[in-house]
């Protein structure tokens, strides 16, 4: 003999698969287009706090540069540099590279890791990253280039 289902439990059953499938596509769409924002120290291999040296590119005069290894002036740049967050790019891709740069490496005895900040994107590492909550300003790396002894 076949039992007939309760109208009250089709309702219940059925509002428990709606409710669970828009959750799923909730925590999908969260985790798919959430934005992965990382710190610099999260995108380097080399250590932010035991870095002891940063050469850096002149954005005017091609193939020159300067190096520091004053704590003090590498926690400068280091802390401008954080004051960002910095995303992956999808397929590592840039939407646009300008046609000069300044190149920043920073070293942590004897490895180091490049940076070839734009304003809106980073290449970092040899990875593309969009910057977040802010942009890399190129006034303020030409100051601090300039601020650095020879």
């Amino acid at each position: 003999m076949i039992q007939k289902q309760d109208p009250a439990n089709k309702k219940v059953i059925y509002f428990l698969v709606v409710t669970s499938i828009v959750f799923l596509i909730g925590l999908f769409a969260l985790i798919l287009f959430y934005p992965n924002e990382l710190r610099l120290e999260d995108t380097l291999t080399v250590s932010l706090e035991d870095a002891d040296k940063v050469i850096i590119s002149d954005l005017e005069e091609k193939g020159t540069y300067k190096t520091t290894t004053d704590p003090q002036k590498i926690k400068e740049l280091v802390q401008y540099l954080d004051h960002v967050t910095y995303t992956p790019a999808r397929g590592h891709e840039t939407g646009y590279v300008p046609s000069r740069a300044i190149i920043i490496y920073i070293f942590e005895q004897g490895e180091h890791n490049f940076i070839v900040p734009y304003e809106n994107e980073a290449i970092i590492a040899y990875n593309v990253y969009r910057v977040n909550k802010g942009i890399i300003d190129n006034q303020f790396l030409a100051e601090f280039y300039d601020s650095l002894n020879e």
